[in-house]
């Protein structure tokens, strides 16, 4: 059985600047400190491909999800290992299209590394099956019940969409991408925009690994572009869904999903405001330490974490008044940061102009 798929890397020819003949858009790989082009190039995935990618899919699944528990494990630890193996060329790319700091981007590669192997310690010891097993009661009153037995099966090829913020453990190998191999599932990943080169090479890695455990070919599927996501969920191949990123774009992906013949899950971790409560007592005891802290919160990764203080709701008062005048204060002292990339910049430019206007 072949173990290289020839969907898996759609940009795999294009890397290094290559042209080969496509009548595909042309995606250009941008810095994010200067959206200045990298010099790599990609190309937007045709209707063709995507099918083409889903269908591999399809393929894989029926030899895939009979794979044992302890082979997927291995196959997921081998995604860890080739992780792990990344070195300074890689962090080089990630940086340049990110501007996220080397410490953070090593750190986020060992989350993501960890993950694999945390799912691959589930599958070893079992409790992913979730068996369970209902013995009969024949003399039961007044029905009898019949033996009853379940366990949890694969339930086909996934499409998961990479998160901006996360270009690693919410992206190409990140948790939903793991979650769904180690169900016995393939994947079909759509690439993020912002950081090509990064998931082009994570996606290398795991097709490295798919060759060494002797995966079938088909397993992993990585395609680019930013209109291909509705074909791609309203694919008939495609069983789920996985999603990370804005609720504009997660609600768009699931009423996708509902309106197919065959409706199928959407699992979207949607963006949220998480407001804040300070209380008077709070404000009384520690007010400017308050403010300290929920300032470095949200300005914490340029404020482009989902879990950042969104909305601080108080009382009115004159201790409240303070927290707003040292919030302003330790806010305009903060250092400038670099955004992921020219779109996140520009709404969060769209939305202060929109705060402006209220």
């Amino acid at each position: 059985m072949p173990t290289h798929n020839t969907y898996a890397l759609s940009g795999k020819q294009f890397i290094g600047g290559q042209r080969i003949a496509s009548g595909n858009a042309e995606l250009i790989s941008l810095r994010a400190d200067n959206n200045q082009p990298t010099g790599y190039r990609f190309h937007q995935a045709s209707i063709a491909e995507v099918d083409a990618a889903a269908q591999a899919a399809a393929r894989a699944f029926s030899a895939y999800c009979q794979t044992s528990a302890e082979q997927r494990a291995d196959f997921l630890a081998a995604i860890a290992d080739e992780l792990d193996a990344l070195g300074e060329e890689f962090f080089a790319f990630a940086t340049q299209e990110t501007a996220l700091p080397l410490p953070r981007l090593i750190g986020e590669r060992a989350r993501t590394s960890g993950q694999m192997r945390l799912f691959a310690e589930l599958l070893r010891s079992g409790r992913v099956h979730g068996a369970r097993i209902d013995c009969a009661l024949p003399e039961r009153t007044p029905l009898p019940r019949p033996d009853l037995r379940q366990y949890r099966v694969a339930i086909g090829p996934v499409a998961v969409f990479g998160a901006s913020n996360f270009p690693l453990a919410f992206s190409t190998a990140g948790g939903d991408t793991a979650a769904a191999l180690a169900a016995g599932c393939p994947v079909v990943f759509k690439a993020h925009s912002g950081h090509m080169i990064t998931a082009e090479l994570t996606a290398q890695a795991i097709e490295r690994a798919v060759q060494k455990q002797q995966m079938p070919a088909g397993v992993f599927n990585m395609v680019f572009g930013s209109s291909i996501g509705a074909d791609l969920v309203q694919h008939p191949a495609i069983q789920a869904v996985g999603f990370t990123g804005s609720l504009q774009g997660g609600r768009a992906l699931f009423d996708l999903a509902m309106q197919r013949p065959q409706p199928i899950p959407v699992f979207a971790e949607m963006s949220s405001i998480n407001p804040v409560v300070v209380l008077p007592q709070a404000l009384a005891q520690r007010g400017a330490h308050l403010a300290k802290e929920l300032v470095a919160s949200f300005t914490l990764g340029c404020g482009q974490f989902c879990t950042k203080p969104g909305l601080i709701i108080g009382q009115r008062s004159a201790a409240f008044s303070q927290l707003i005048a040292d919030l302003q204060t330790q806010v305009n002292a903060c250092p400038p940061q670099t955004m992921l990339n020219a779109g996140t910049r520009d709404h969060y430019l769209s939305g202060l102009q929109r705060w402006d206007q209220h």
